[in-house]
């Protein structure tokens, strides 16, 4: 069953990618894909497939993945077309490297991931791939994974991103999937075979980010090595929050609705308001 996406609040991870700017250069963003894998101790395997179209000549891109306290980010890979980059170039932007290579850096609260290509008037599509720790929430009776997997740092239109979260093992019937991206069509997905979700989400505007949260039971896991253990149960209040988002959402909707369906007399009446004051002085100065 496909869900509608919701508002969200706050991001769990931001990604954000940016190439340098220069005069009569400009890139645009036809797709991209994002595959999170849950591993068995809890640990996220993120791959982003990410397709550039390129208007004049460009050298390198980069991401920027934030992490709070107890969260790490290992095991960095950047390729194309299934060829893998060299790793141990420089990661300073502006930095100049070969082309097919990449570095990364701590940067403040996260790390940055640099790679180098050179590019001209054409399509690209990069694989950006890195495993976060300390990301998933192990509680006593779930897990609960929240992942931004479109930030809203970009500004240009994403035009079609697809997501999977993919489980250790399957659990058909206990897994939960809410999409958060306010005002963009798309929808979460659960797999028939209770290993995951998927995500879809059109025509992603500038500034607009897209998450995904997914809801399992512990058990799945067999270590939590990788996740961040919590004391409690969870279940309960998560499915609270994302009913209380869902009404939120429901309420902007209408909201919305009632003023296309009113816009007709709403503008006259704000005009009235907003000169009657000039008007009520001109007559009390007469």
């Amino acid at each position: 069953m496909r869900r509608a996406f919701v508002v969200a609040a706050a991001a769990a991870v931001v990604f954000v990618l940016g190439a340098g700017v220069a005069v009569a250069r400009e890139f645009s963003l036809p797709a991209a894909h994002v595959e999170a894998r849950v591993l068995p101790d809890g640990s996220i395997r993120v791959t982003e497939h990410i397709t550039y179209s390129f208007t004049g000549r460009f050298r390198g891109g980069f991401r920027e993945i934030p992490l709070r306290d107890g969260e790490l980010l290992v095991d960095p890979a950047v390729s194309e077309d299934g060829v893998s980059y060299r790793p141990g170039a420089p990661a300073d932007i502006g930095s100049e490297g070969e082309p097919g290579t990449f570095g990364t850096t701590a940067v403040d609260g996260g790390v940055r991931i640099l790679w180098h290509y050179a590019a001209a008037d054409e399509t690209r599509s990069f694989t950006v791939a890195y495993t976060l720790t300390g990301v998933a929430e192990a509680w006593d009776d779930v897990v609960d994974v929240y992942l931004q997997l479109w930030g809203d740092e970009w500004d240009v239109e994403l035009g079609r991103l697809t997501g999977d979260v993919t489980l250790p093992r399957p659990a058909p019937g206990t897994v939960r999937v809410w999409g958060h991206a306010a005002g963009v069509d798309g929808g979460t997905e659960l797999r028939e075979d209770g290993r995951g979700a998927s995500v879809l989400a059109e025509n992603v505007p500038p500034g607009q980010f897209v998450e995904v949260r997914l809801v399992f039971p512990r058990a799945l896991l067999t270590s939590t090595a990788g996740a961040e253990v919590r004391s409690g149960t969870a279940l309960d209040r998560i499915l609270a929050e994302e009913a209380a988002l869902a009404a939120g959402e429901a309420a902007a909707r209408r909201r919305a609705r009632w003023i296309r369906s009113n816009v007709a007399w709403l503008v006259p009446l704000t005009a009235v308001f907003a000169f009657a004051p000039a008007g009520l002085v001109a007559l009390w100065v007469y």
